[in-house]
């Protein structure tokens, strides 16, 4: 499936990424995903793999870690 999303820092500054996902985003790993950044400048890389992660035993499609490497 494939998001835009949005990030912010504090300082207000944000930056556009488009996000390719599994159907079941619960699954989500470096080599079924990918992102890269619409806006330049605002992150120090451009593209990677995505990894989901769990909080406290809980997933949730919104837990994402954008990976590089």
């Amino acid at each position: 499936m494939r998001y835009e999303i949005e990030m912010s820092d504090s300082d207000g500054k944000a930056c556009r990424v488009k996000l390719l996902l599994p159907f079941a985003t619960n699954h989500t790993l470096l080599t079924n995903s990918n992102w890269h950044v619409k806006d330049e400048g605002f992150l120090k890389f451009r593209l990677g793999g995505c990894v989901g992660y769990r909080i406290n035993g809980i997933y949730s499609p919104g837990n994402l870690q954008l990976c590089v490497g």
